[in-house]
């Protein structure tokens, strides 16, 4: 199941978008999960990283 689809059926306050997503642009995203939103009446904030940045905020999310 993709990170969509998970969106649909557990939706989420915060969506954190890497910029070198393979199959679809961050723009793409972004408009899928404005889509999702619109369809259930909810609201999902969206941040997008870049570059090196990227790397360094994953870790950040996933050190314990």
């Amino acid at each position: 199941m993709g990170a969509l689809q998970i969106l649909e059926q557990e939706p989420a306050h915060l969506v954190v978008i890497e910029a070198e997503a393979d199959d679809m642009t961050c723009s793409e995203i972004a408009e899928a999960i404005r889509d999702i939103d619109n369809e259930s009446a909810r609201f999902t904030y969206n941040i997008i990283v870049e570059g090196e940045s990227s790397v360094e905020l994953s870790q950040a999310f996933t050190q314990s």
